[in-house]
């Protein structure tokens, strides 16, 4: 049986790299999607992604198939960045979507708001970490149940020297206090 590198079985030297591949939307647009924290596998056809990492970025990776669905939409069986829908495929049980190696050219000749980071760059990602654990130990009680949490009051901040401005900030009740990528515990409303 053959894994993700036909040399499976043989020692094979993996670095862990910032890497950028094209992928051009169905609606014809180029993008530039960078994986920071990225193993690279020199022997490997395919680029490899795993979800969590995107998700502690703040990207919604939906990767239930849409057959699969009982009330399938376009955001199913997709990776959901801000603007940018990106429609999985599958081949077999693996779900994919389409993308290139980059030129030079094609990088420097693509829009900053075209280029766009799925993984961070820091803090370093630790597949091993206990916080995924932890944050959705957090979420239930000992039976399994989910634990609804109140949110508390809204606050007005003033008085910090900006003219015609009011800072909103939410500030819900449980923390999540070291999960890392964009998760913060207050929300700027």
């Amino acid at each position: 049986m053959r894994g993700y590198s036909p040399k499976v079985g043989e020692s094979t030297e993996c670095k862990t790299v910032s890497a950028v591949v094209s992928y051009t939307h169905d609606d014809g647009s180029n993008y530039m999607l960078i994986l920071h924290q990225a193993i690279y596998i020199p022997d490997m056809e395919v680029n490899l992604i795993f979800p969590m990492q995107l998700r502690d970025n703040d990207i919604e990776v939906n990767d239930l198939p849409k057959s699969m669905c009982k009330h399938p939409t376009t955001d199913d069986h997709a990776i959901i960045i801000d603007y940018l829908t990106i429609t999985l495929s599958i081949k077999g049980i693996i779900s994919y979507f389409q993308v290139s190696k980059p030129t030079k050219q094609q990088w420097e000749n693509t829009p900053m708001e075209n280029r766009i980071a799925l993984t961070y760059e820091s803090p370093i990602w630790d597949p091993h970490s206990d916080r995924f654990q932890s944050a959705e130990k957090s979420m239930m009680d000992h039976k399994g149940n989910l634990v609804i949490r109140e949110e508390k009051e809204k606050y007005i901040l003033s008085n910090f020297g900006l003219d015609n401005y009011d800072l909103y900030i939410h500030i819900p009740s449980f923390s999540t206090n070291g999960l890392g990528g964009k998760v913060s515990t207050s929300e700027l409303a």
